[in-house]
Order: structure tokens, then C-alpha cells, then sequence
């Protein structure tokens, strides 16, 4: 018998009609040598995030999106509620349920922090009632975010676009999906984000601070080509690099400036480069990225001398990227 989505998160299987009195049940407070002690204490939820699975994601990658879900959790204290889709018809697969509860001590062991993932498993033919039964679980004072993953474009369109609206931020990650949801008409694009571009952020302030201090006509002027080289798995990464730039340059007042990606291959860990060419060959600007040591190089000439600086950086990890995308 074949993996499911539903089969690798875990949790406790019950009937989806139990799992809101079992949630109740759960919170309610316990005699403790004569003292009423609530575990809702511990259980102080912002906000509600739906992490949404298409019917291609793998299981063992499901399991691993649903680990970074929890880490983000004790951080951000929320109800998630994990959609898993099942292949075949509404009659062969059956709504199914799971309720995963865990608590975490903090780093001074005095603090402690609860989690629950409300999981639901259904058929792919019950996608059009969907809407109803999240309904039933999100928590509708507090705001609810959209993680989708492996979802396909054609099914948003058709069938999540309600969901989607009600959201404070849709997140998906580019890494994974490559461009398939550049063609979606989001309700309201700029509730939409993705990952990728979080996860690179300590790139985009490494070179921000660089440039920072320079006068902005300077960097712009005489400005001909912007060219992000990128090695094998980082073409996301290089393609939210290339789009910053041209929003910054822009902002600068660089016009007719061609902007193009270039695959390339490194030997070592070299994995993006950016590099700017100027009308006056006096000017340049350089940016390489070696994943291998976690550093940066930076070179740069604007015609009075040359100038570089290294930093180690490192990309956010998956939660801190999760939430970067979610509040910013």
C-alpha cells in the first residue's frame, strides 16, 4: 500500500466531526492537589496558517514542510491546519481526520509553548467543499495565512481563490514551483509572497548596506547590463535577485539598463554571481556568493578606486523565512 500525504503527518486519527470537541475537551482545565490549572496558558494562538499540499507533493517532503510549520509555531504560537488531497473518488476515500498536539520548554526550561495541527485527509473530488469545512476550524477572530505547496495553478484558479481572500498572506516558494504561479491572477497580488525572496534576505542586506553608501546617481549613471549567474538548484534564488535589483536600480533612476540570468558552473561552492557593466569602463560592480563557506565577495569601482568587503551570511533558515514572508 502506497504512502499517503494524510499517512506521514503525525497526529491522532479520529472522525473530522470529533476533532473540535476533542480540541475543547483537550484545553479544558485540570484539578491539580486542590488548584485549577488550565493548559490554555501555554496555548496563547495569534493567528491561524493553513499549510496546503497538492496531490504531487512528496510524503517525505509533506513531513518535512510540516516540521518547519511546528518550528514557526513555537515561535509564533498558531493553530495550523495541514490539507491533505488523496487521489480517487469521494465514495473509495473518506474524509479523514488527525490531531497533533505537542508542547516545547523554552530555552530557560521555565517557559513552555504548546502546538496543534488540525490534519485533514480528502478526496480530490471533494475539493469544491473544501472552503466549508476549513471554515469549521480556523479560528475566525484571529488572522489566518496560506502556505501552498505543490499545489497546482489551474486548481487555485478554480477552487482557492475564496480561501485565498480571506488571508492576510498567501506564501508559496519558487524553489519548488519554478515560475508556474506567475500566470495566476492572485485576488489582490500583494497579499501573495514567496519564499525564495525571504529566504535570500541577508543577501539583499548584505548588498544594500554596501550600496547604501554611495550616492544613488552615481551607481545609476552610465548604467548599460545587470547579469545574475547562477549555478545548478539556484536559479530561483538568482531570479529574486535579479527582480530586487531592478526595482532598486529603477528607484535610482537607471533606465534602458538590459537585465538577463546566465546558468554557469563553478568549481567549489560558487552558486550566484552578480555582475553590472557601465557605459565607462572605469565603473564596475561585483557580487559572488560561495555556499560552500557561507561568504560573499564584493567588488566594486565607481571610477575613483577600487573597493572590497567579504562577510559571511547565510540564508534564513525555513522558519525565520516562513515568517519573514508572512508579516513583511
Amino acid at each position: 500500500m502506497n504512502t499517503t500525504l494524510f499517512d506521514v503527518i503525525p497526529g491522532a486519527t479520529m472522525p473530522v466531526s470529533e476533532v473540535n470537541r476533542v480540541l475543547s475537551w483537550m484545553w479544558q482545565p485540570e484539578p491539580n492537589q486542590g488548584r485549577s490549572v488550565t493548559p490554555s496558558i501555554y496555548r496563547a494562538c495569534q493567528m491561524t496558517v493553513v499549510l496546503h499540499f497538492g496531490i504531487e507533493a512528496e510524503p517525505e517532503d509533506a513531513r518535512a514542510k510540516f516540521d518547519i510549520a511546528i518550528r514557526f509555531a513555537q515561535r509564533y504560537p498558531c493553530r495550523i491546519v495541514v490539507l491533505c488531497p488523496e487521489r480517487g473518488e469521494s465514495g473509495d476515500v473518506p474524509l479523514d481526520a488527525k490531531l497533533f498536539c505537542q508542547c516545547y520548554l523554552g530555552e530557560s526550561l521555565r517557559s513552555r509553548c504548546c502546538c496543534e495541527a488540525l490534519v485533514l485527509g480528502y478526496p480530490l473530488s471533494e475539493v469544491a467543499y473544501l472552503e466549508d469545512q476549513i471554515s469549521l476550524w480556523v479560528q475566525s477572530d484571529l488572522p489566518l495565512y496560506y502556505w501552498l505547496h505543490r499545489v497546482p495553478p489551474q486548481v487555485i484558479e478554480e477552487h482557492y481563490f475564496p480561501l485565498l481572500k480571506g488571508s492576510r498572506k498567501v506564501v508559496y516558494d519558487s524553489h519548488i514551483e519554478g515560475n508556474a504561479y506567475d500566470g495566476i491572477p492572485w485576488p489582490i497580488p500583494q497579499k501573495v509572497a514567496d519564499f525564495t525572496d525571504s529566504r535570500i534576505l541577508p543577501i539583499r542586506q548584505c548588498i544594500g548596506r554596501f550600496l547604501g553608501s554611495y550616492d544613488p546617481a552615481m551607481i545609476a549613471g552610465g548604467l548599460k547590463s545587470v547579469q545574475v549567474a547562477f549555478s545548478k538548484d539556484y536559479e530561483a534564488e538568482a531570479n529574486s535577485l535579479l527582480k530586487w535589483q531592478w526595482a532598486c536600480l529603477a528607484s535610482c533612476g537607471a533606465v534602458n539598463v538590459e537585465y538577463a540570468l546566465q546558468p554557469q558552473s563553478w568549481e567549489g561552492g560558487g552558486c550566484l554571481r552578480i555582475e553590472w557593466s557601465y557605459a565607462d569602463s572605469k565603473k564596475s560592480f561585483a557580487w559572488s556568493y560561495d555556499a560552500s563557506t557561507s561568504s560573499s565577495h564584493i567588488q566594486a569601482d565607481w571610477g575613483v578606486a577600487p573597493v572590497q568587503s567579504v562577510n559571511q551570511l547565510e540564508f534564513l533558515s525555513p522558519e525565520v523565512a516562513l515568517a519573514e514572508a508572512f508579516f513583511f
